[in-house]
């Protein structure tokens, strides 16, 4: 399965600007479809690990 990178932004909970430009910077494995971005769900899966822990660690932070 395949998320637009406002679909994944919206399931993790971050702008969708940012899911761009990880995006955009080659951090996140992506396809091209047209003129939209595609990120797979394994992906999907591994920024959701890398959000929860930096929020995680904000908050022991504060």
């Amino acid at each position: 399965m395949y998320y637009t990178t406002g679909q994944a932004a919206k399931l993790l909970g971050v702008p969708r600007e940012t899911v761009q430009a990880w995006v955009k910077s080659g951090k996140v494995p992506h396809i091209r479809w047209g003129n939209r971005r595609l990120v797979d769900h394994e992906s999907l899966q591994l920024l959701e690990r890398i959000v929860q822990g930096k929020r995680q660690a904000e908050s022991i932070a504060n």
